[in-house]
């Protein structure tokens, strides 16, 4: 959308100097005087929306960037716990408690394995058309 606006300002540059030309042409017209103010309100309006939407686009990508760094935090934490599990549970040569309880955190992991999922779909969720 910045993009867009931005292109346009060639577009209003040129009506600018087209007024120009017609004020030159018909300096003693005062209905030419009105028109060059409302293009100059135009052009005023169209800078003032150029430089709000520049910022609503910085604060979209440092957002962005935050919730980036905060779900990337989240999978590294989950990865090392998960690995730590799997590692715990090479370990086979236990009491039957033992066993058990590698069994359950194994079911655990099982069961935990959508969370990066819905991590991931909540920080593109508000993006996705």
């Amino acid at each position: 959308m910045n993009v867009d606006l931005l292109s346009q300002r060639e577009n209003i540059e040129n009506t600018k100097e087209h007024l120009n030309q017609l004020i030159r042409q018909f300096h003693s017209s005062d209905k030419l005087g009105e028109v060059v103010e409302a293009v100059g309100n135009c052009s005023k309006g169209y800078e003032n929306v150029c430089r709000y939407s520049a910022q609503v686009l910085n604060k979209i990508e440092a957002n962005l960037e935050n919730n980036f760094d905060s779900i990337q935090e989240k999978l590294s934490l989950w990865k090392r716990q998960t690995l730590e599990i799997i590692a715990d549970c090479q370990d086979i040569s236990g009491e039957e408690a033992d066993i058990n309880g590698i069994i359950e955190n194994l079911t655990k992991l099982k069961n935990d394995t959508n969370r990066p999922r819905e991590w991931i779909q909540e920080m593109v969720g508000p993006f996705v058309m």
